[in-house]
């Protein structure tokens, strides 16, 4: 049997519909090309996230350092400007973060 002769024997309903279907995957097909451009720009650029992550984490860690040991010179010169008196009391926080022993990273 010829498809000429298939295409023939259907009717303008069905053409129409084969018609618009052949439309609708073309649509997809474009969409799903575009689903994978985005899919590979988002690869991409989480990698970058990552590195951008660790590199935001070292400068906060950097800074909780150098504020915390001005923190506790500043709290030494203080202590010894009135003798020594109220050390315990005038204890912070951030005095409690031993930062020398190099687990910085480490909870």
């Amino acid at each position: 049997m010829n498809p000429n002769d298939r295409q023939s024997n259907l009717s303008p309903a069905k053409m129409r519909q084969y018609s618009h279907l052949h439309a609708q995957l073309a649509q997809l097909n474009a969409n799903l090309a575009d689903t994978q451009n985005l899919m590979r720009m988002t690869s991409a650029q989480a990698s970058d996230l990552r590195f951008l992550g660790g590199y935001v984490g070292s400068l906060f860690m950097g800074a909780a350092k150098v504020l915390g040991e001005e923190g506790i010179n500043a709290q030494d010169d203080g202590s010894k400007k009135d003798g020594g008196k109220n050390k315990g009391a005038s204890q912070t926080n951030d005095e409690s973060y031993n930062y020398e022993d190099g687990d910085e990273g480490r909870g």
